[in-house]
């Protein structure tokens, strides 16, 4: 992604304002920038249905996106998390386990990055920084989770 020195700073100060990408330094965010796609995303979209999951990593720059699972037998749905700026999803495409079971919809006009899965993976490894802020934010984000 080509982006100008403007919205560098931009999603920079977003990423950095809290949340797992917190420590990790400029010239690393640039790199992860390099490879992402923006997405913007109407309210309403269902992201299950694009096929990107599987292969995309999304960070929200803006919006909200609500994570759910769907019980076919019951036809009820159960909303497991709220995510907004600087959230980050899905996070199971990063370890080879499809979690084909929870779903993402966004609740109103949502931004996101979209980064193919080969490179984040690369990315993780070449910034360590990154991985314990990561691994605190998922943890934190788990006890956030109802219990199914």
């Amino acid at each position: 992604m080509h982006i100008g020195l403007e919205k560098f700073r931009y999603y920079c100060d977003i990423l950095k304002g809290s949340g797992p990408f917190k420590e990790v330094p400029y010239i690393a965010l640039g790199q992860l920038f390099e490879n992402a796609s923006l997405l913007n995303m109407p309210k309403k979209t269902c992201v299950l249905e694009t096929g990107q999951l599987a292969h995309n990593f999304f960070i929200i720059i803006s919006g909200i996106v609500k994570a759910y699972s769907y019980d076919l037998n019951s036809d009820r749905q159960l909303t497991l998390s709220l995510l907004a700026e600087q959230d980050v999803f899905d996070i199971f495409s990063l370890t080879d386990c499809n979690n084909n079971h929870i779903y993402y919809e966004t609740l109103v006009e949502t931004e996101v990055l979209s980064i193919p899965i080969p490179y984040m993976r690369e990315w993780l490894y070449n910034n360590p920084i990154f991985l314990k802020s990561f691994l605190a934010y998922v943890i934190e984000k788990k006890y956030d989770t109802p219990h199914l």
